[in-house]
C-alpha cells in the first residue's frame, strides 16, 4: 500500500586525518553517501542541500545539488577541496543534508553531515643563538610551528636535512628555509653561532718546603 519507508541513504563526512577538519589548500575532505547493497539494482537520484558558512564554489570546489547512484553502485563520494584565500578567519562550515522520503513521497527525515575549513597557520622557523668554544661542534635544529607537516629544509650550507652539525672556526651565521610541502607556506630561520677562543691557562707550581724536626 506504499505505507513503508524507502531504504535509507547514510551520509558520512571525513578527512584523511580521520576527523572532519580540512586545511585550506592542503587537507581535503569527502562526503560519502551509502545506500544498502540490497537495493542497488536501480538508479537512485538523491537531491541534497548545501549549507554552512562557507560558500559553495568560492571557499571550496563547486558541489552539485544532486547525487546519482547508478545500478550496482552503493557508494557515491563528493570530494571537497578548500581554496586558499589568504584570509585569516574563523573556521567555516560545509553542511550537506539529505531528505529521506517515504514511498508516498512525504519527507519524514533530514540527515546532515558537516566538514570544517580552517586556514593553515603561517610557518615560523626559529633557531636559538648559541656560543661554543673553538674546535667544538653543535647541532642546529629549527623549531617549526604553523603550516602543515611534512616540512622540507634547505640550509645555506646546501644541506636538506632537518638538522645539521657544524663546527665553525669563528663566529658564523646560518639560515634554513623551511617549507610546508602541503600548503606551500615557508619561513627562514636565522642563527648566529658565537665562537670563543678560550685563553691559555698557565699553572705555576712552587716547590714545597719540607720542614724537618
Amino acid at each position: 500500500a506504499k505505507s513503508l519507508t524507502s531504504n535509507l541513504v547514510v551520509l558520512e563526512a571525513a578527512t584523511g586525518n580521520g576527523d572532519t577538519t580540512m586545511v585550506e589548500g592542503c587537507m581535503p575532505g569527502i562526503f560519502r553517501f551509502i545506500r544498502p547493497s540490497n537495493s542497488n539494482t536501480d538508479t537512485l537520484i538523491v537531491p541534497i542541500t548545501i549549507g554552512g558558512t562557507a560558500t559553495n564554489g568560492v571557499d571550496y570546489n563547486n558541489v552539485p545539488d544532486t547525487i546519482i547512484f547508478l545500478p550496482g553502485v552503493d557508494t557515491v563520494t563528493i570530494n571537497i577541496y578548500p581554496v586558499v584565500d589568504g584570509i585569516v578567519e574563523v573556521p567555516e562550515s560545509i553542511i550537506i543534508g539529505i531528505q529521506q522520503l517515504s514511498c508516498s513521497g512525504t519527507t519524514f527525515n533530514v540527515i546532515t553531515s558537516t566538514l570544517w575549513i580552517i586556514p593553515a597557520a603561517p610557518v615560523v622557523a626559529t633557531i636559538p643563538t648559541s656560543t661554543i668554544c673553538l674546535n667544538e661542534s653543535i647541532t642546529l635544529s629549527p623549531s617549526v610551528t604553523g603550516g602543515y607537516p611534512p616540512y622540507s629544509y634547505l640550509w645555506n650550507t646546501g644541506a636538506t636535512t632537518a638538522s645539521i652539525n657544524v663546527s665553525p672556526t669563528d663566529t658564523t651565521s646560518y639560515w634554513v628555509l623551511v617549507t610546508d610541502t602541503c600548503t606551500g607556506g615557508a619561513d627562514t630561520g636565522f642563527v648566529t653561532i658565537n665562537v670563543i677562543n678560550p685563553p691559555n691557562v698557565t699553572v705555576t707550581f712552587t716547590p714545597s718546603q719540607v720542614l724537618e724536626l
